[in-house]
């Protein structure tokens, strides 16, 4: 794989699922997307991206997110 090629598919439906899971939590806990990078320090576009799955947050940023969500970190990721 070269830094140009597109992601594997299982990569690109993780991305998706984690962001789909973020997005619920958010919407759950009453948040904007502004109102959620506010409280992560970021900007509002990262939230959006990986909502989107266009990006894969690290393991520090997934960790981060679920605290201020109050869920399980596991609970963002996929069981596969």
């Amino acid at each position: 794989m070269h830094a140009h090629d597109p992601p594997p598919d299982w990569l690109t439906a993780w991305r998706r699922e984690v962001g789909a899971r973020i997005r619920n939590y958010r919407r759950a806990a009453g948040l904007s997307q502004e109102q959620l990078a506010g409280l992560l320090y970021m900007e509002r576009r990262t939230i959006h991206r990986l909502e989107a799955g266009a990006t894969s947050p690290p393991l520090d940023r997934i960790l981060h997110i679920a605290r201020v969500l109050e869920v399980s970190p596991a609970s963002l990721l996929p069981d596969e």
